[in-house]
């Protein structure tokens, strides 16, 4: 059975969300080579954008936070509480280096688990952004382009992205 991925699949993984544990349960059943693991390479791109993103936004917040909690401790009536809130933009910088931990051993586990599916001209002229975002259409161009030329007995399309409920392999 081939097992087609799209990039939350990834993100669920790396930043440990809502879903992370049934994820982690069809990666170990295709590392066990139970299923076949197939995700775009685009996905990986949308990944690193994503952490990069999170990276950038978490930085910026705590510096302006860093800023006004320097204002708030010249005042002695607020020095205590800026102290507090001080642990806030810690954990921030703390997080973000965690992601990128988490995130460089979940895209090694993909890596060794799966076959990532190349770009092609095929795949770039079959990109028909309708219902779908421009990236999500480049991800379903690629996977179906995929699963045309391979034609599996069996296959399955995970996703909690709403726009792909509408198509359907």
């Amino acid at each position: 059975m081939i097992v087609y991925v799209e990039t939350n699949f990834f993100l669920e993984l790396a930043f440990m969300q809502e879903q992370h544990e049934s994820c982690e349960q069809i990666l170990s059943v295709c590392e066990s080579g139970r299923a076949q693991l197939v995700v775009p390479a685009f996905c990986f791109l949308e990944a690193y954008e994503k952490l990069d993103r999170n990276d950038i936004t978490r930085r910026d917040f705590a510096e302006k936070l860093k800023l006004e909690l320097n204002q708030l401790r010249r005042s002695v009536a607020h020095r205590s509480k800026a102290e507090t809130f001080q642990q806030v933009s810690d954990l921030l910088i703390i997080n973000s280096e965690n992601e990128k931990r988490m995130f460089s051993e979940v895209r090694q586990r993909i890596l060794n688990a799966a076959e990532v599916i190349s770009w092609s001209k095929d795949v770039i002229l079959a990109v028909t952004p309708t219902q779908l975002s421009r990236t999500d259409a480049v991800v379903f161009a690629s996977i179906l382009h995929h699963h045309t030329i391979t034609t599996p007995a069996k296959s399955c399309f995970i996703s909690r992205d709403q726009h792909f409920k509408i198509q359907m392999l």
